[in-house]
């Protein structure tokens, strides 16, 4: 909008500045609604992006926290409770009968650790006791077992290979060399059912047992 055609055109003094005044405010006016639109855009650009961005991350965090929930809950059904069994009662049924067959025949059984690998579909236990005299020959007879090579495989090697979590720092059945390694029949034959690994460490008088059921 053009001042001075206003001012070139044949109105009275008075009216060309009363004219060229209102014309002037009208210019401002126009001028700094232009400039609020054109904020009040950036504005509402700025509040799309950052809803935008808002919206994205909720997405990603739920995501993520129901991905934790269905492992939690897989790991739940296959796996189960695992980690130290501090209580006789809660053994698995296997050396609750050792012991019991034990004390029948005068054996004395010290249990130092119990620990349990895997405890849902194929329940998985590790344990440590003490050689007392008769007491490797009598799970030798009980569980039939048979020499093998040096294990390495699963729990031998750190790892249950059922629930992948690590062996505790106390089982360690090949820390020695000269240490005697057996497997019962069932184990050697690949039939399904209760499944015995021993390792009998000379130097510590120590015997490991590696207990599980593939039922």
């Amino acid at each position: 909008m053009k001042v001075t055609s206003c001012v070139e055109s044949g109105l009275p003094t008075r009216q060309k500045v009363f004219f060229v005044s209102w014309m002037l405010r009208m210019e401002e006016t126009l001028d700094s609604g232009s400039m609020q639109s054109g904020s009040s855009g950036r504005s509402c650009s700025k509040g799309c992006l950052f809803f935008l961005i808002g919206a994205i991350v909720l997405c990603v965090a739920g995501v993520v926290l129901v991905n934790m929930a269905m492992n939690d809950f897989m790991r739940a059904v296959v796996v189960g409770k695992t980690g130290p069994v501090t209580s006789p009662a809660d053994w698995p049924q296997p050396l609750k009968d050792l012991v019991t067959d034990a004390k029948s025949t005068k054996i004395d059984v010290y249990v130092l650790q119990v620990h349990q690998m895997n405890g849902a579909v194929d329940p998985e236990y590790i344990w440590q006791m003490r050689a007392t005299p008769g007491l490797l020959e009598l799970i030798k007879t009980r569980w039939k077992l048979s020499p093998i090579p040096t294990p390495d495989y699963g729990v031998f090697c750190g790892k249950s290979n059922l629930s992948g979590d690590s062996t505790p720092d106390w089982w360690s059945p090949k820390a020695n060399v000269g240490t005697q390694f057996y497997a019962c029949a069932t184990c050697l034959a690949g039939e399904k059912g209760a499944q015995f690994q021993v390792a009998y460490d000379v130097k510590r008088g120590t015997i490991f047992v590696r207990y599980y059921d593939n039922f």
